[in-house]
């Protein structure tokens, strides 16, 4: 398994990561993988420019409960967050990957009944009852990523309390400071706008703003317009 513990400009250093491969782990529908599409996944934009943020995920895969709970003590010890999933998805090719999730929500119970777990949080496109659940454990903040009121809808029927809802709105480089921080969204109503991205990395950071850490409520994230690179 592999865990990057150095976190980011944008998360916060302190802050340590689990992701999976993007593309075998995500919805075959997400429109950021469409081939004809303008607005790159953040996390495929990654993976492409940087062959080792492509290799080390996929070490995780296939994880135990025991390897997620030893992770989560660490961090919990090293008084850090825990994100799941910088990259990559509950899928894998093509289907829940329950397994996985099963694992994890193993893992997170055993560090609750032990009063060792960190504040854990992370987004998803996979509308499932299973992942869900991992947001009514002690600690963890389950966003569903959506695009639209119908997939508010859907995500709520599984049992999703908490959106990140994708604006089609292009973020600014630096920052999209003339932004305003609340707009309105159907089925959601006055939401926030990601503090990050409207000031920019180097202003604001996940763990400056803890919104999303916390859980404390809905948020609106502006569109990430990465150029395709090649690789060999």
């Amino acid at each position: 398994m592999y865990i990057a513990k150095r976190g980011n400009q944008k998360l916060g250093r302190r802050v340590h990561v689990i992701s999976r491969p993007v593309g075998v782990t995500c919805p075959n529908n997400c429109p950021f993988l469409q081939e004809d599409s303008s607005v790159r996944s953040y996390g495929e934009f990654t993976e492409l420019r940087f062959n080792r943020a492509k290799k080390a995920p996929e070490r995780n895969l296939r994880v135990s409960a025991e390897q997620l709970y030893t992770a989560i003590i660490e961090a919990n010890e090293n008084q850090v967050d825990f994100r799941i999933h910088e990259r990559g998805d509950f899928k894998l090719d093509g289907k829940v990957d329950t397994w996985y999730v099963g694992q994890l929500l193993r893992a997170i119970k055993k560090a609750i009944k032990e009063k060792t777990v960190p504040k854990i949080w992370f987004y998803t496109h996979v509308y499932s009852k299973i992942v869900a659940k991992l947001g009514r454990l002690q600690n963890v903040a389950a966003y569903a990523s959506v695009h639209n009121a119908k997939d508010i809808k859907q995500a709520a029927q599984k049992g999703f309390t908490l959106f990140a809802y994708v604006l089609n709105v292009r973020k600014a480089k630096g920052g999209s400071r003339d932004f305003p921080s609340h707009v309105d969204v159907p089925s959601l109503g006055r939401t926030l706008v990601c503090p990050e991205q409207r000031f920019g990395k180097d202003k604001v950071t996940c763990q400056k703003c803890r919104w999303c850490i916390e859980g404390k409520g809905n948020v609106v994230f502006l569109e990430f317009h990465g150029k395709k690179v090649l690789t060999d």
